[in-house]
């Protein structure tokens, strides 16, 4: 496995035809110290500080593309204890939870413990999109996950340990439609616009998501990250905006005012 200048190069990836388009995707989880990369249904998982053993494990539990992935810390309570981590994996049709379970190979102090993982299938956490593809996936350190749609919404995931009429074990929730979105027809509405990017920031309990059209929404998860995310301000294009802005705009004027 093999990362140069942000592509990524995978051999034995069993793509079925050399003339199909190829969905891949690659990034890091510094937490565990692994870098990760999709080809197609499949991922591939391993540890970015060690050349003499890597530890590659791979992952091909969807039958679909892998549109987003993200690593999250797991709820109290819910798996056992050996899962202190969650990835979670979006397709064009569902979001999975595959557990990670870390085991030390011997030896003292942190580094062991990152030394071998494992990839654990959950095959009762798993959920239908509803044909809402999931275009980006971010975590909140206290294990709350949510997920952003090509359909321009924002979802969180939830999860528990049973599955009762009260409680589905897990499930998708779409915090950002209202009336309004059942209401107007959707010519009316307009194209939405993909989420690609989510960042939570954990010090103001802030959730940031980046659209495919250069806006910005800023939603509020309150002081301890636990209330549903309420829209607090938007820009719709922060490109233009910024040019508007020019080289004496508000925000070079206020970031002057802080440093002096």
């Amino acid at each position: 496995v093999s990362l140069e200048d942000g592509r990524g190069e995978i051999s034995g990836s069993g793509a079925a035809d050399a003339n199909q388009p190829v969905v891949c995707l690659t990034g890091l989880f510094p937490s565990i110290r692994r870098a990760w990369a999709t080809v197609d249904n499949a991922i591939f998982v391993w540890r970015f500080d060690s050349d003499t053993d890597p530890n590659v494990v791979q992952y091909e539990g969807q039958e679909q593309a892998i549109s987003a992935v993200a690593l999250a810390p797991v709820k109290p309570g819910v798996f056992w204890e050996a899962i202190q981590h969650v990835l979670v994996v979006c397709t064009s049709v569902e979001v999975t939870l595959v557990g990670i379970v870390m085991q030390p190979k011997g030896g003292r102090g942190a580094e062991s413990s990152y030394e071998s993982m494992n990839l654990q299938p959950l095959p009762l956490y798993s959920v239908s999109t509803d044909t809402v593809m999931m275009s980006s996936v971010c975590a909140t350190s206290g294990g709350r996950i949510f997920l952003g749609g090509e359909d321009g919404h924002i979802y969180e995931l939830l999860y528990s340990v049973g599955d009762n009429w009260r409680n589905r074990r897990c499930s998708l929730v779409c915090h950002s439609k209202n009336l309004l979105n059942m209401v107007i027809p959707t010519f009316l509405r307009g194209t939405p616009s993909s989420v690609e990017q989510l960042v939570i920031d954990e010090e103001r309990g802030i959730m940031y998501a980046r659209t495919r059209s250069s806006g910005v929404q800023v939603f509020d998860l309150g002081t301890d990250r636990k209330a549903n995310p309420s829209k607090v301000a938007e820009i719709t294009d922060i490109v233009e905006a910024a040019r508007r802005g020019g080289p004496n705009g508000l925000g070079r004027q206020l970031f002057a005012r802080e440093s002096s």
